[in-house]
């Protein structure tokens, strides 16, 4: 399961150290040590299935969807809600997607500040 029980912290540090905490907190989010595309894909399949049940998820999706910014993504990996959920683990998401997927998963709801916040940085 998704791994809800750290802060995301990687924003927080130096250009040059982001990156590498980046790629190490998003393995701790899947709960892995080393880069492996089936258990990521397992697992993401598996958090998606939990927090596409929220509301707030569809709002933040179809955000996304009609930004500018990621136009030239959704026209490579097509417009369908599970491909553009994957974008929420890009490195400018996924700090604050993953604050929204740790309300969900403890309280089935985003809390108004985490979802401003994503949506104010889509």
């Amino acid at each position: 399961m998704y791994c809800s029980n750290f802060l995301c912290t990687y924003k927080s540090h130096s250009d040059e150290d982001s990156e590498d905490i980046y790629r190490a907190q998003f393995l701790q989010a899947f709960g892995i040590n080393k880069w492996d595309d089936e258990i990521i894909e397992n697992k993401t399949k598996e958090l998606y299935t939990i927090v596409s049940k929220c509301k707030d998820l569809d709002i933040i999706l179809n955000k996304i969807k009609i930004s500018e910014k990621y136009t030239q993504f959704i026209k490579i990996i097509g417009n369908n809600d599970y491909d553009i959920f994957k974008l929420l683990f890009m490195f400018d998401l996924f700090d604050l997607s993953h604050k929204c997927f740790c309300d969900i998963i403890h309280t089935q709801n985003i809390k108004l500040i985490n979802k401003t916040n994503i949506i104010n940085n889509i």
